[in-house]
């Protein structure tokens, strides 16, 4: 890279930096510069930092770097373009010096916040199968010395050894496992990854405790169940389970598995509340669970 193409690249950073503050702000306010109020411009800002970003760090809090790979898609583009948030369940769930797995971490955004909540005192397994997404979130890790986690480049199953995955090209937290075939709205590249249980991960790890579960997998979280049966009944640890992917069967398995486990739904995430919700709810798609695309469920254990 030339001096100049680097003095550009910063000056392209900048407009980049202004842009993720506007879309920030609750109203305007000065400071933007005259571009960033033109549609126009700020339609260009993103598609240059879309098409021609080179792979690197993005500044998304005062103390906090996260990288973004040079493939930006929809989940790269959000850290990309949008402001940062941390995930709110995780400042709710987590406690410090506590063990979280964060199943299906993508760019690491569940990673990063619980690395923070939970400090030096704990630790934080993320699996991520896209080789990519895996290297990315350790490079985040590594620039901010969050030494407490590990990456582990694989899927989350009901068994171990490898699978056909199915990466969603143009988002790639759509990714699954399985063959999935392209339609008008998604293509799929497919290639074979490791594939892990959870309890195998405990064993390997040598984790002794456990208090945070993360499963995002669209649609398989019943298989990563199944492969975690050990641990949960081991060591009892909330669990997110994101929804809205799976079949109605697998519904069926879900509650029946965590059910036998003692797991009850506390509730859905809706702004700052939990909304109760019930197993007969989840498992028929009645009240929050009737509905379009995904949502969180967070469920623990009743003693």
């Amino acid at each position: 890279m030339t001096l100049r193409s680097l003095a550009l690249l910063a000056s392209r950073m900048e407009e980049l930096r202004a842009y993720r503050r506007y879309r920030a702000a609750k109203e305007r306010g000065a400071g933007f510069g005259w571009k960033i109020w033109l549609p126009f411009f700020r339609n260009a800002i993103r598609h240059e930092a879309q098409s021609a970003w080179p792979g690197g760090y993005i500044r998304v809090a005062d103390d906090l770097l996260m990288y973004v790979p040079r493939e930006v898609d929809a989940s790269a583009g959000y850290l990309l373009l949008k402001p940062y948030a941390h995930e709110p369940l995780v400042g709710l769930l987590c406690r410090s010096g506590e063990t979280v797995i964060d199943i299906g971490a993508n760019l690491g955004r569940w990673t990063v916040s619980a690395a923070l909540a939970v400090g030096q005192s704990g630790r934080v397994i993320a699996l991520e199968p896209i080789s990519r997404l895996a290297d990315a979130i350790s490079k985040t890790c590594l620039l901010n010395r969050f030494h407490w986690v590990k990456v582990i480049n694989a899927a989350a199953s009901d068994n171990a050894g490898e699978a056909v995955f199915s990466i969603e090209q143009e988002n790639s937290g759509g990714s699954r496992l399985g063959t999935m075939q392209n339609d008008p709205s998604r293509t799929f590249q497919q290639l074979s990854v490791k594939t892990i249980t959870v309890d195998q991960c405990v064993e390997e790890e040598k984790i002794e405790t456990l208090g945070l579960m993360k499963i995002d997998v669209e649609g398989f979280e019943s298989q990563v169940i199944a492969g975690a049966t050990a641990s949960l009944r081991r060591f009892s640890p909330t669990l997110v389970l994101e929804t809205g992917h799976e079949s109605a069967e697998s519904r069926k398995q879900i509650a029946i598995m965590l059910r036998a486990l003692n797991y009850q739904i506390v509730g859905v995430p809706a702004g700052p509340a939990l909304v109760e919700g019930s197993w007969d709810d989840y498992v028929r798609r009645k009240g929050f669970f009737d509905r379009q695309g995904a949502i969180d469920i967070v469920l623990m254990v009743s003693k």
